[in-house]
């Protein structure tokens, strides 16, 4: 039987990776314009999209669990996305960035900080 986890853990573990170049490309990428921060930051979610819980009438029939750690450029992705979140915060001014900041964290549907996120950019005035 094919095992998804054990292809993906023997692909990034193998001597001669094939995916180490685009690892070191992503991982010197430096971010210094906005709009491509931006862009960035719009394209990598914060959280895994593929994450769901199907529930009828209060009943949890399945759970489908977070996807993104079997893709082998996980790591570099956030961290792309880190680094443009970085960018936006020093190229704006702090009234700026709490509201481009609390676009980012509650426009993720489901996530479980977004009402909390709402709450403390309501106090910030965004």
């Amino acid at each position: 039987m094919f095992n998804l986890v054990q292809f993906f853990s023997h692909l990034t573990s193998s001597r001669l990776n094939v995916l180490n170049p685009i690892r070191k490309w992503l991982d010197s990428v430096e971010i210094q314009n906005p709009k491509v921060a931006q862009v960035i930051c719009h394209v990598i979610p914060a959280s895994c999209p593929f994450a769901r819980t199907v529930k009828v009438a209060d009943r949890v029939l399945f759970v489908i669990p977070p996807l993104c750690k079997l893709n082998p450029l996980y790591e570099q992705f956030v961290g792309l996305r880190f680094r443009s979140m970085v960018c936006l915060e020093s190229a704006a001014s702090p009234a700026e960035w709490s509201s481009t900041f609390c676009v980012t964290i509650s426009s993720s549907p489901g996530h479980a900080a977004s009402s909390r996120a709402s709450a403390s950019c309501a106090a910030l005035g965004a």
